[in-house]
């Protein structure tokens, strides 16, 4: 999610279901997002056993692994980590948002695509072993594929470098307990739309998002 004044107001009101504990102090719907700006997220880790440093979306960052190790990446699966999936503990997960059964203007929250984050999304993220990292009051786009977004925002004055594996939790928590179906004609396609707060003061979204 951008933070701008005008999405960031709408974007927090359009969230009406809370779970879990309370929202810290200072992450509740704020009046204002002055300060917050778009930035890209930084990755230093490994990649399927090879270290690796870069910055942008998951899929920039991999694409531009594989043409550095090509050979790397046709012995491996991005979408098959083969790693059971990190959680942070719950005593860090500090609330969790769904949004309204109808996200749109002016709220501009969409639903994304159950399968799209739960089969590229999480999973891309579970390949990258190390710290995502986003600066000082910057929300950055981890994954967006097929128009299905997963982002990072941080509260601090300072920048974060969480565990990429527990991005991939608060997507999956996101999935399964903000779940929907959109109707599409005759078929009704599962979907997501939400954030969750971690007690570190960053939190994660899930929504629709051009790619």
């Amino acid at each position: 999610m951008q933070f701008t004044i005008a999405t960031g107001i709408a974007s927090l009101a359009a969230c009406t279901t809370v779970l879990g504990a309370a929202m810290p102090e200072g992450l509740s719907v704020r009046a204002s997002t002055e300060g917050y700006t778009e930035g890209a997220m930084t990755f230093q880790g490994t990649i399927h056993g090879v270290e690796y440093s870069g910055s942008g979306s998951i899929q920039d960052m991999y694409n531009d692994f594989k043409d550095a190790h090509p050979d790397v990446v046709a012995n491996n699966n991005i979408t098959a980590s083969g790693h059971a999936l990190a959680e942070r503990a719950l005593e860090n997960k500090a609330a969790l948002n769904c949004c309204g059964a109808n996200p749109g203007p002016p709220l501009d929250w969409y639903f994304a695509e159950n399968g799209v984050i739960r089969n590229e999304g999480i999973p891309y993220l579970q390949n990258f072993h190390g710290l995502c990292g986003v600066g000082a009051r910057n929300c950055v786009r981890v994954s967006c594929s097929y128009d299905s977004a997963i982002r990072l925002c941080n509260d601090n004055y300072y920048d974060i470098y969480p565990n990429c594996a527990y991005i991939a939790s608060y997507a999956a928590d996101l999935v399964d307990r903000c779940g929907y179906f959109l109707t599409r004609g005759w078929i009704h396609v599962p979907a997501t739309c939400g954030q969750e707060f971690d007690t570190d003061n960053y939190n994660v979204i899930v929504r629709e998002e051009r790619c």
